[in-house]
């Protein structure tokens, strides 16, 4: 099985009113957090870049990953679809602006034995990475619905699996304002 990482990071973060995904985080910033946390289970690295472009590149330092430009200001199903169409095989789809990822929700979803794709749930509610088997990413590239991923997934149920998963909450975590980013930097 050959894995693409798809990191979703072109948006201008203006909700946080600032580039998110250059915040510090840890020992280094949301976007290092993000990408360190599913790219041991990839073969490749796909980071969908647009605001800030350069700077995030430059963040990202000696990691390997290929770039795919976005208009920061479009819906994020572009971004989705751009970062897509650079994959090879199934995909690990996650946004930048999720930086905590236990270990166990990317073994979960990436070792379930499924056609579907896997939303790992915690809680009910959906968290990130999410896995996308090859034959998916095909019904998401033709789609041309209204709305975004969620929007595909709630109108072709039979495409995707939610995998509960104990103890795995901060796969919650959102990173979108101000108070988000208070209460959770670590």
């Amino acid at each position: 099985m050959t894995i693409t990482g798809v990191l979703l990071a072109a948006g201008r973060g203006s909700r946080m009113g600032q580039t998110k995904q250059l915040l510090p985080w840890g020992d280094g910033t949301v976007i290092e957090a993000s990408f360190d946390a599913i790219a041991p289970f990839c073969d490749s690295m796909v980071v969908v870049l647009g605001a800030d472009k350069e700077k995030i590149i430059e963040t990202l330092g000696a990691r390997r990953f290929s770039v795919v430009e976005s208009d920061p200001d479009a819906q994020q199903l572009e971004s989705i679809k751009l970062g897509l169409e650079e994959s090879i095989g199934d995909v690990l789809l996650h946004a930048a602006d999720h930086p905590v990822v236990p270990e166990i929700v990317v073994k979960s979803i990436i070792s379930t034995d499924c056609d579907r794709a896997i939303i790992p749930t915690s809680g009910g509610k959906g968290g990130h990475p999410v896995f996308i088997p090859q034959k998916i990413v095909d019904h998401i590239q033709r789609w041309d619905g209204d709305g975004g991923l969620r929007q595909f997934w709630e109108e072709r149920p039979e495409l995707a699996t939610r995998l509960p998963i104990e103890n795995a909450k901060e796969m919650l975590i959102d990173l979108d304002t101000p108070e988000d980013y208070a209460k959770h930097k670590n």
